[in-house]
C-alpha cells in the first residue's frame, strides 16, 4: 500500500531547505535596508530610454525586500554604451547599480564595436520592460517621404552616434538597400534629435513607434512628418504601408542581414546589474522587477505616461543576449561590413 504522507526524513529535508533559501532571503533583505541603488541611464532626458528606466525607478524599490532608494542618474555618450563600460568596469558588483543602455548593447559588442569594453553576457540581466520597435521619419519640408525618394536623393538623418542602432541602420541601408542616408551624429538621443529636426538642422529623426504616437500625436494628425522604415521584425499594425528593415534588402542575404541588425529591438528598454551580484541579490531585483509589472500603481503610472509595457524575465532576458553574443560568424562577418 501506498503511504499517504512524505517520510519524516523528506519532510525534514524541505523544511532545512524552506528554512536556507528564507534565511538567504533575509540576509539579501538585509543588505538592501538602508542602502540606495544607483540606476544609470544611457541618455540624456526626455528620451524613450529616460522615461522608461524613470518609471522603474519611481516604482521598483517597494517591491525589492528592504526598499532601497533608487537613485536615476543619466550618463549619455557613445550612443548609450558609455554607461555599459562603467558598470562592467567602474560600479561596484553588489546588486546596488544598474543600468538601462542601448538596445544594441550586446550586438555593438559582437560587430566590434569603437570603445566597446564589457561583455553583455556576463552582466546580470534583470529584466525588459518593453521591445523597441523604432521608427525613421523626416521633416514634412524635405523632399524624401518615402524609401524610394530616398533610394534617389540624399538625406540628412540625426543620431546620438557612430555606434548605436539610429545610426548603423541608415549605413546599413545605403549598402544593402541602395539608399543615400548622410549621417549627423552628436545628438545626446532622440529629443535633441527632434528638437533639430524642426528647426531643419536635419531632415529625420527617429523614436520609438508606440510611445510616440502618445508624445507627438500632433506631428501625425497634422501631417508634419513621413515615416520611411520601422527597425522590427514585423510591420507595426497600425502602419500597414511602413516597410520593416528587413523586408528592404537587395538580396536574399543582404535582408537576412538586415533582420540581424534589427535583432536589438527584442532586447529593448532592459535594465542589468554589474557582473559578479550575489545570487541572491539578483534573484530578488529579478523577483522585484516582475512583482513591480504587474503592480497596479506602476501600470497606472506607465499608462499615464503613454509608456507600453511588454515584459521579459531576467532569465530569459539573459538566455536572449547570450544567443546574440554567440551568433554565427558568418551572420556577424555580414553585419559588420553593413554596419560600418
Amino acid at each position: 500500500m501506498r503511504r499517504c504522507c512524505q517520510a519524516p526524513e523528506v519532510i525534514a529535508m524541505m523544511a532545512a531547505s524552506a528554512f536556507v533559501v528564507s534565511t538567504i532571503e533575509t540576509r539579501a533583505a538585509d543588505f538592501y535596508a538602508r542602502k540606495s541603488i544607483n540606476l544609470y541611464i544611457g541618455f540624456d532626458v526626455a528620451g524613450g530610454y529616460d522615461l522608461y528606466a524613470r518609471l522603474i525607478a519611481r516604482h521598483i524599490a517597494r517591491h525589492i525586500p528592504g526598499n532601497p532608494n533608487v537613485i536615476p542618474q543619466n550618463m549619455p555618450g557613445a550612443a548609450g554604451l558609455k554607461v555599459a563600460n562603467y558598470l562592467f568596469q567602474v560600479a561596484p558588483q553588489d546588486g546596488t547599480a544598474l543600468a538601462m543602455s542601448a538596445e544594441a548593447v550586446a550586438l555593438e559588442q559582437v560587430l566590434g564595436g569603437v570603445g566597446i569594453d564589457y561583455d553583455a553576457s556576463r552582466f546580470s540581466w534583470v529584466g525588459r520592460i518593453s521591445p523597441s520597435a523604432s521608427v525613421t521619419f523626416n521633416w514634412h519640408t524635405s523632399p524624401v517621404k518615402t524609401i524610394e525618394d530616398a533610394r534617389g536623393h540624399e538625406s540628412a538623418l540625426g543620431a546620438s552616434g557612430f555606434t548605436g542602432i539610429t545610426s548603423y541602420t541608415p549605413r546599413a541601408l545605403n549598402k544593402l538597400a541602395g539608399t543615400k542616408f548622410k549621417l549627423v551624429t552628436g545628438y545626446t538621443g532622440s529629443s535633441s534629435v527632434l528638437l533639430a529636426m524642426e528647426r531643419n538642422e536635419i531632415d529625420g529623426g527617429f523614436a520609438l513607434w508606440p510611445e510616440f504616437k502618445q508624445q507627438k500625436p500632433d506631428w501625425l494628425s497634422e501631417k508634419k512628418i513621413n515615416i520611411l522604415f520601422i527597425v522590427a521584425a514585423n510591420r507595426a499594425p497600425d502602419l500597414a504601408d511602413v516597410p520593416t528593415t528587413g523586408e528592404l534588402g537587395s538580396t536574399s542575404e543582404a535582408r537576412a542581414t538586415l533582420r540581424f541588425l534589427a535583432s536589438t529591438t527584442e532586447i529593448g528598454r532592459s535594465i542589468f546589474s554589474t557582473p559578479n551580484v550575489p545570487t541572491e541579490r539578483l534573484a530578488l531585483l529579478r523577483r522585484g522587477f516582475l512583482n513591480m509589472i504587474g503592480d497596479t500603481e506602476f501600470k497606472q503610472d506607465a499608462a499615464r505616461s503613454g509608456l507600453r509595457i511588454n515584459p521579459m524575465s531576467g532569465e530569459n532576458l539573459q538566455k536572449l543576449v547570450a544567443d546574440v553574443v554567440g551568433s554565427p560568424r558568418s551572420l556577424v562577418e555580414n553585419a559588420k561590413a553593413a554596419r560600418n
